[in-house]
């Protein structure tokens, strides 16, 4: 009753013998978790006292088993559509995962869920608000092992990024997994694999009909089986950094967002792509036909250690809003004329060279609203070229 009664009263509900009372049946019906407890406790603190009865006379008191989910879909249904949709969505990530605000928001973006980033803001802080994400911590520091030559190794700590992420609690999954219905799905093991293969009455309902899909195994049955079950216009596919797009045809013109390095791939293929995350990869150049994605908003590539060159004609992605580069420390120097990337809001990491069009002037005209990070500064020769490029403006730099 503690646990309800801290997470409800003094939030703007008054303490009232009749509320009390009321308060006592729905801890009762919650039968001592503390998830069901604090998730009701957060639904009835946004409702007026009038409707706490109208949630105690709910249906879904009348189901007499001993699960937990009837009183979770309670607080679902309470939800605004924008937020249930958002969090359907989270049934693609695996159970345990360790989930990155920012990528979140992202992901929700691109595929139309939400209209702007200050609305992901929101519906992400209703979500934590009302349970349904939980252990949202900042990560003080990140520390990755960068190549100093063929055999030594050089710790660094990627500090200045640093990622909000949560999770989600179990049960919360569950019912995720539930209300996508199938939407969304998780590709985990070879003998699921098969089982999709051979046609079981559960992988007859997916046929065709999976447009969000998480890949955690490769195998040898891998790519048949994502054709198996893949929507015709699948949406989001995120992978292991080995998960195979080769077998990318017209049917992946719709996808908005992959987490794999799609090393094989036609960009054609995926042109209206809106994220693309290659993080914790091995690669040491980006495609240049990745400059091909004049969609793409978000290019993560977080802690890719081996990564030395860009695509030259960065330059023309004019959608790119978001460029992560955090510990990409053998990255030698920068595209060309990244200054002329207007709608650039991040820019985890710029190293300075010398040469035209890849020195710190590029800074001057960028907007830039996360924290940057600059290397290669011997190449600013003079405290007169960072004056003349207004450095001082770049109140994030660090």
């Amino acid at each position: 009753m503690e646990l309800f009664c801290r997470n409800t009263f003094g939030r703007g509900v008054e303490k009232q013998a009749e509320l009390i009372s009321v308060a006592e049946i729905i801890v009762h019906k919650c039968k001592g978790l503390p998830l069901a407890i604090k998730t009701m406790a957060t639904l009835l603190c946004l409702k007026h006292p009038t409707q706490w009865f109208s949630v105690l006379d709910s249906d879904v008191w009348k189901d007499t088993t001993t699960r937990i989910a009837p009183v979770l879909q309670l607080s679902y249904d309470h939800l605004s559509s924008e937020e249930k949709i958002c969090f359907s969505f989270c049934a693609i990530f695996p159970k345990n995962t360790e989930l990155d605000k920012d990528m979140l928001i992202q992901l929700w973006m691109v595929n139309d869920l939400i209209p702007s980033e200050t609305r992901g803001q929101q519906v992400f802080n209703m979500l934590v608000w009302r349970c349904f994400l939980q252990d949202v911590e900042i990560q003080k520091c990140v520390f990755s092992e960068c190549p100093l030559d063929n055999h030594h190794f050089i710790s660094i700590d990627t500090i200045i990024h640093r990622p909000t992420t949560c999770k989600m609690h179990d049960l919360m999954h569950d019912l995720a997994d539930s209300v996508s219905g199938n939407d969304c799905f998780i590709l985990q093991e070879s003998s699921l694999s098969q089982e999709i293969l051979q046609g079981s009455t559960y992988a007859s309902s997916l046929h065709h009909e999976v447009r969000h899909l998480s890949v955690d195994y490769v195998g040898d049955y891998t790519i048949a089986a994502m054709e198996e079950i893949l929507a015709p216009q699948p949406r989001t596919i995120l992978g292991r950094t080995d998960t195979p797009l080769s077998m990318a045809k017209s049917k992946f013109l719709s996808l908005q967002a992959s987490r794999t390095f799609p090393t094989e791939t036609n960009m054609t293929y995926v042109k209206h792509l809106h994220y693309l995350d290659c993080s914790y990869s091995n690669i040491s150049a980006l495609l240049e036909a990745t400059t091909m994605l004049y969609s793409l908003q978000t290019l993560n590539l977080t802690c890719c250690l081996y990564l030395e060159k860009l695509p030259e004609g960065m330059r023309y992605m004019s959608s790119l809003r978001h460029i992560i580069l955090v510990a990409c420390c053998s990255l030698d120097f920068m595209p060309q004329g990244i200054g002329q990337l207007n709608s650039l809001q991040t820019l985890t990491s710029y190293v300075v060279h010398p040469s035209a069009g890849r020195g710190i002037d590029q800074l001057k005209i960028l907007n830039l609203g996360d924290c940057l990070s600059l290397t290669e500064l011997r190449n600013v020769f003079s405290p007169e070229d960072a004056k003349q490029w207004n450095m001082s403006a770049k109140h994030n730099l660090k």
